[in-house]
């Protein structure tokens, strides 16, 4: 009688912990979405850090706080936004992905301004797919900046961006086909080859970390989707890979190598983040992380993949156009006629301003003309520009036997505006990394 029970409570703990492996392969299989077509096309775009013109006049605290020190021009971004829809509009993607750093600080006021415009695409039938950054949810730096004060203005939690974004990912969807129970990741089918699962690494237990209980569910999607010969592409907001080593901690996930692993086990080829502002592709064995430049600072990239009905992936950028949107809807703005260059003179600013932190001090003093210093200050302008545009391959000056960076690396190799030179110049600077093919 014993031994009759004891095979009886083997048969069902048996039966619960094989019904709970396969649980996710059953969620997955009971949805079935017909007349897919095969392959897809994704924008993907990131950091827009969106600030509501309601939350500032513009003024002394925005200038101080914001608008001298911030190499974006987060006044103009509405212009940013409207641009963009416009641009996706012509495209007709798939989707839209915007894989976090929606707001500039997790504002509820922008948040809200942020998905009423993403209506537009969604009346136009283009799908618009977030995940949220780091700035994005419980940030403690919301503010309002009115005159020469800075208050404290409505933050959100996660269940605030589950609402907020319920038609962008967050909410009922036929296509997503199987969430995480443990942060706001979940899976979404784009075609009938191809999924994009959308890794939250900003709520919950997830931050800047995947939790045991996210990778359990990643390897269960990633074994189902694996056996039906599916593609699948990651979208993160963190990286999974080091794309410099001076951008590492705190900017790659902390558990990234287990989640790589994962992806090098189920051939998961590409994951596209963003986070660092940088355009870099960055790989290890199989595995590539492609992180887009931030949608808000210049030369204002988005992304575009396309995957084939023979499974090869095509990435390739594009600089966003504001002049193309004030033509079409006629609008008047000196500053925004010539946006690109003014965009990058704001870029030049910032690295200006810190370039010339280190050469005013007691290493300069009489030790180098005028020109000298002039000239140090324009590579690092270039070097800084070219590398978050991804384009350093194109400036045949930008190179490690240029004498200027001798000069910067032989009298301020302790600073750290230098060692950001030079690492940017210990990268493979004659790398594309605006465009790639990728194989399946």
């Amino acid at each position: 009688m014993y031994i009759f029970i004891i095979l009886l409570l083997i048969i069902v703990i048996g039966f619960f912990v094989l019904s709970r492996d396969n649980r996710v392969d059953r969620e997955i299989k009971s949805i079935e979405i017909s007349g897919l077509k095969k392959g897809g096309k994704i924008v993907q775009i990131s950091d827009l850090h969106y600030l509501s013109s309601r939350l500032t006049d513009y003024g002394e605290s925005y200038n101080k706080k914001i608008g001298v020190v911030d190499a974006k021009p987060v006044k103009n971004v509405d212009k940013i936004l409207d641009s963009l829809i416009l641009e996706v509009i012509e495209i007709k993607p798939d989707v839209l992905v915007i894989s976090g750093d929606i707001t500039f600080n997790g504002e509820r006021a922008s948040h809200e301004e942020v998905s009423s415009k993403l209506n537009i695409l969604k009346d136009k039938g283009i799908q618009v797919l977030v995940i949220p950054g780091n700035h994005d949810i419980d940030s403690q730096r919301s503010n309002s900046y009115f005159g020469d004060e800075i208050e404290t203005v409505e933050n959100i939690d996660s269940n605030d961006f589950s609402n907020i974004y319920n038609s962008f990912g967050m909410g009922e969807n036929k296509r997503i086909v199987s969430r995480d129970n443990h942060s706001l990741s979940y899976l979404y089918k784009l075609s009938s080859n191809v999924n994009l699962l959308l890794l939250d690494t900003n709520s919950g237990k997830n931050i800047n970390e995947v939790s045991n209980g996210t990778l359990k569910w990643i390897e269960k999607i990633l074994k189902y989707t694996s056996s039906r010969n599916e593609i699948v592409i990651s979208v993160s907001h963190q990286n999974i890979l080091i794309h410099n080593k001076m951008f590492a901690s705190g900017y790659r996930i902390k558990n990234a190598s287990s989640i790589v692993e994962l992806y090098k086990k189920y051939n998961v080829r590409l994951n596209l983040s963003g986070h660092m502002h940088l355009q870099h592709i960055s790989q290890y064995n199989s595995v590539y992380d492609i992180s887009i430049g931030s949608i808000g600072l210049y030369p204002h990239i988005y992304a575009v993949v396309d995957i084939d009905d023979v499974n090869t992936i095509e990435y390739f950028t594009e600089k966003l156009s504001i002049s193309k949107w004030m033509e079409k809807y006629g609008y008047k703005d000196d500053t925004l006629v010539n946006f690109d260059n003014f965009s990058r003179e704001k870029f030049r600013e910032n690295v200006l301003m810190q370039s010339s932190k280190v050469l005013s001090g007691e290493k300069t003093i009489g030790k180098f003309k005028k020109e000298d210093i002039e000239k140090m200050m324009e590579f690092m302008v270039d070097s800084s520009v070219s590398y978050f545009s991804g384009e350093i391959y194109k400036n045949p000056q930008l190179r490690k036997d240029n004498p200027t960076l001798k000069m910067w690396l032989e009298h301020f190799s302790d600073e750290f505006q230098v060692k950001y030179l030079e690492s940017i110049y210990t990268d493979d600077v004659l790398r594309n990394h605006n465009e790639i093919t990728i194989k399946q």
